[in-house]
């Protein structure tokens, strides 16, 4: 118990300081920004694979009938970084930002019966986006020269509180409530060199703030076969706009709004099959952003997000008497992602694949890494090309808290 409370401490402390923040993907400037399927090194190192993956010793973000596999009490914490390349044209630009991943709770109660309590919170979306463009304006015998700035930060988490349970021997049921909440800040600024001209800038700071669900059940219909499903749904989120222009030969102004805006609804369907050591799984995820009008150019369309991933797995063994190297888990996986973003009507693509490992520490304590490389390729050739890598790190601990119920 001390060690959890140390750990907390210690994550809590580390989420008040922006680590790093240089700017990321620029096709965050869309929507509500970059989707994060799951937060969790194991499960993105098997090209973030996670609707059907049984995992004692993590916890799954993804879908709640999984947390009837946990065996002890855990907690768990990731930091993640991300590194872009931006090339347009004759142009390039490297941007990377990173930051702690949220931190979670998983009361195993009765592991008998799969019931288990979880709650914490994770990153949802994420914007971090920089895109300057130079201005040149011939007028006559007036030239104008100027630059205008475009940067995006912030997104939205997730908060939730759940439960799991296993009323039959091959079916695992789950269930959880979420909150979502967070803020996203544009930033725009418009600065202008030659006489009479002036600068101006506007900064927009949106507060986020609703309800949704998340259910799942995962089946056992042959040995060390699993199917699992997960189906989400949010409320209509409130939205708080509160915009202020600043101009050098103006007083500044602040308007403030208030509306609400639907939130995507989500379902995903996936498989896992273990042969020996040897773990297979794969499955399909979907985002619906048909209905959501939030931050749309006059050239963008919201539509799906889906994602088809696949990942295999060579499981460390669980004996304390064979070599370190034998006890590690070596994760490998992949993923095609079509972005939920449109411009004039062309989808923009992401293909990555992915490797991580899991390293006992001491006792059940996991260190865990993940690694992510891939590209954002967008039907157009006029948008940017993206090149990302991403790693993330976590650390999970657990105890027993809870014995079993004593059955007759």
């Amino acid at each position: 118990m001390k060690k959890f409370c140390l750990f907390t401490l210690a994550i809590l402390v580390g989420l008040n300081f922006k680590l790093i923040s240089q700017g990321g993907s620029n096709f965050s400037i869309f929507g509500i920004g970059d989707i994060m399927h799951n937060s969790s090194a194991v499960y993105d190192a098997l090209g973030s694979s996670a609707v059907a993956l049984p995992k004692e010793n993590s916890i799954n973000l993804v879908n709640p009938a999984l947390w009837g596999f946990l065996t002890q009490t855990r907690i768990r914490a990731g930091y993640r970084f991300n590194q872009n390349y931006v090339e347009s044209g004759n142009a390039h630009l490297w941007q990377n930002n990173g930051k702690v991943d949220g931190i979670s709770y998983g009361l195993a109660i009765d592991t008998s019966v799969g019931a288990s309590i979880v709650f914490g919170f994770n990153t949802y979306s994420t914007v971090n986006y920089y895109i300057s463009k130079r201005i040149e304006i011939v007028l006559d015998d007036y030239y104008l020269q100027g630059n205008n700035v475009y940067q995006g930060s912030g997104g939205i988490s997730q908060a939730f509180l759940g439960a799991s349970y296993r009323p039959l021997k091959q079916l695992y049921l789950g269930g959880a409530i979420v909150t979502n909440f967070g803020t996203i800040n544009y930033y725009n600024r418009t600065l202008v060199w030659g006489n009479y001209a002036s600068s101006a800038i506007t900064e927009k700071n949106d507060y986020f703030i609703g309800l949704g669900f998340r259910v799942g059940f995962v089946v056992n219909p042959i040995s060390k076969g699993y199917i699992g499903f997960f189906y989400e749904a949010n409320n209509r989120a409130n939205l708080k706009s509160q915009t202020q222009y600043v101009y050098e030969l103006t007083l500044d102004t602040t308007f403030v709004n208030e509306t609400k805006v639907d939130m995507p609804s989500s379902f995903g369907l996936g498989f896992s099959y273990t042969i020996g050591r040897t773990l297979f799984t794969t499955e399909y995820t979907q985002r619906n952003f048909t209905q959501m009008n939030y931050n749309l150019g006059p050239r963008t369309s919201l539509g799906k997000e889906e994602k088809l991933a696949f990942g295999v797995s060579y499981l460390g063994s669980k004996s304390l008497f064979t070599s370190y190297s034998d006890r590690v888990t070596y994760n490998l996986g992949g993923y095609y992602k079509q972005l939920y973003p449109k411009v004039d009507g062309a989808n923009i693509k992401e293909y990555a694949f992915s490797f991580g490992f899991e390293f006992p520490i001491v006792g059940s304590a996991m260190f865990n890494a993940g690694f992510v490389f891939g590209a954002r390729l967008p039907e157009i050739s006029s948008l940017p090309k993206e090149y990302f890598g991403r790693m993330i790190l976590e650390i999970t601990l657990g105890e027993t808290w809870f014995v079993p119920f004593r059955r007759e």
